[in-house]
């Protein structure tokens, strides 16, 4: 049992129809085409697609698009495109809109590397028209780390139930979290995940984001979307325009 297995079971109460309908109005109009950077197992590319859009999805791991490819099966050689690797690397088009879901950039380490990233993305989106992603805040996180242990989460996966227990070790000097979920079943270890964080302060997105190409925006929170966000928000959502 890995990671990847039981990856949609252990995030199955996070709300992807309801991110889908706030991503797609702050993104502004009615965009036909999206590029969706860090698909994963395709769980917002499904909803994406079931609302008519046209959607190009990039993701680096091959089992996550794996996943994402067979759960939109039905949509391949039509309004779907999954595309393995980084976002920089597929052949340039412009599309209406851009989203980076389930904080992405966090999966992102270095300045340069997170450069590239967002250069990637403004090379490939229509003059003025937005890119929406999520993130952790880094000021809240200085002031509140991350949890060292979170619950025990219980996952069934064809018939079968598995432990899984994250333990986060976070160095705020480096800025940085190592993440470790080891899955057990019937008290038997069966395999361990680890990955790491970067924990990027607002400013310092905003600033890549200007050098990218982006104007952004506005900094605000999934539930309060209007609303600017806080030093103490943990999750916060960017959306930025290109210039």
């Amino acid at each position: 049992m890995t990671f990847h297995n039981i990856y949609d079971g252990l995030f199955a109460g996070k709300p992807y129809d309801e991110e889908i309908s706030k991503a797609l109005k702050l993104l502004g109009g009615r965009p036909k085409r999206i590029l969706e950077a860090g698909c994963g197992t395709g769980r917002h590319t499904e909803i994406l697609l079931q609302r008519g859009l046209q959607v190009t999805a990039v993701d680096p791991d091959p089992a996550m698009l794996r996943r994402a490819k067979e759960r939109n099966r039905s949509y391949l050689g039509r309004s779907f495109r999954p595309l393995l690797g980084s976002v920089e690397a597929f052949p340039r088009g412009r599309v209406d809109g851009a989203i980076s879901l389930f904080h992405v950039v966090n999966y992102i380490q270095t300045e340069q590397q997170l450069l590239r990233f967002f250069s990637g993305l403004s090379r490939r989106l229509k003059k003025n028209k937005h890119l929406v992603f999520d993130a952790w805040n880094g000021l809240a996180a200085i002031s509140d780390p991350p949890r060292r242990n979170s619950p025990v989460r219980r996952v069934r996966v064809d018939g079968h139930c598995y432990e899984c227990r994250m333990r986060t070790d976070t160095d705020l000097w480096r800025m940085m979290s190592k993440i470790t979920v080891r899955i057990s079943s019937r008290g038997r270890l069966l395999g361990t995940y680890r990955y790491n964080h970067r924990i990027w302060l607002p400013e310092e997105i905003r600033g890549l984001l200007e050098v990218s190409g982006f104007r952004c925006d506005r900094i605000s929170t999934w539930a309060h979307p209007a609303r600017p966000a806080t030093a103490r928000d943990w999750k916060i959502v960017f959306v930025a325009r290109k210039m």
